[in-house]
This record gives C-alpha cells, structure tokens and sequence, in this order.
C-alpha cells in the first residue's frame, strides 16, 4: 500500500534532444529548492457508440500543465529555461527578447511518502514560460516569494510524457534523477 505523499525535493532538468528514435537529456543540473510541484493533464474524451450504448471510449493522455514553485532559482537556470541570453561574465542575469523560443526540457523531483518510501517522478519534455514576476514590500509581517514556473507537458519523441519509480531510499532518487538529465556523480 502506498503512502501519502509528505514533500517534495529536488527540482532537476536536462535539455532534451532525440536522435534516430532515441530520447536523452544532457546538461543536467539542479533549479533550487521545491517548495510545491503540480502537474495537471488534459485527456482525450472520445466515446464510440454502437447499438444504442458505448462500445469503445479514450480517455489517454492529450497534454499537460507543470507548475514548480523554486525557491533559489538562479539567473542563469532560468535564462537557460527561457532560452534567454545570459549577460557579460562581468554581470549577473540575462536578457530576453520577444523572439528568445525556450528549448524543450525534461523535468524531474522526488516525493517522500508516509510510507518512508521516495517516489521520483520525471516528464520526458516539457516547455517552460515566462512566470509571473511577484515582489511584496515588508509590512508589518514578512511574506515571502518565489518564482513560479509553468510548462507544458507533451509527449516526447518515443510517445512517453512521464516516468514514475518507487525507491527505498532518498539516494536511490537522487541517483535515479541525476541519470535521467545528466548530472555527473562528481559535478
């Protein structure tokens, strides 16, 4: 029996590129610190009817949306997500501009589970954009924010949009992850 899920960690992506049938994604790294991953999907909802009831119905998967909230997210990444140009070496940020197109990217984290299980889950391609700059001036109480993204979640090359696995152990997560965007033991 499986547990309810208590947190998310991890937030990791590669870029994603497909040669002669086969999906990779390369360049890996680590966006921050998951406050609050959400996906939710869009599913066909065909019904095939036949002597006067239904014989035949689809309801598989059509496309989908991701919502990560980061703590931690740096320039960089999210630049490299947006397909914008990083700044001078001199200086911290980037630069977007109308006609930036962001690149296509797999996405993953793990979950624990009450059950002391880890749940890694990982989304084969995916298309971030731009998210919702929020600031708030300090009141009399603080109230923290962080950046938002949004993607889309499609069907890769191989006809895949997700890959789920249980591990026994939060390392066996990681580990897993770091395989699935290309992040080295050592970097």
């Amino acid at each position: 029996m499986a547990g309810a899920g208590i947190g998310c960690k991890y937030p990791v992506y590669g870029t994603y590129s497909c040669t002669s049938g086969t999906v990779s994604h390369t360049s890996g790294k680590v966006l921050g610190k998951a406050v609050k991953v959400s996906a939710t999907y869009e599913k066909n909802d065909v019904k095939l009817y036949a002597d006067d009831g239904m014989v035949e119905s689809d309801t598989s998967f059509k496309s989908g949306k991701l919502t990560a909230e980061i703590y931690g997210l740096s320039l960089e990444d999210r630049a490299t997500l947006l397909g914008h140009t990083a700044l001078a070496e001199s200086a911290v940020g980037f630069t977007g501009k109308s006609t930036d197109t962001a690149p296509y990217v797999g996405f993953g984290f793990y979950a624990k589970r009450s059950d002391n299980k880890y749940v890694a889950i990982f989304y084969s391609k995916v298309k971030f954009s731009e998210p919702k700059d929020e600031m708030e001036t300090k009141g009399e109480t603080t109230a923290y924010k962080n950046t938002e993204l949004e993607a889309d979640i499609m069907v890769d090359d191989t006809d895949e949009f997700i890959e789920v696995q249980e591990f026994a152990t939060e390392s066996a997560a990681k580990t897993y992850l770091d395989g699935k965007v290309g992040i080295s033991a050592a970097g």
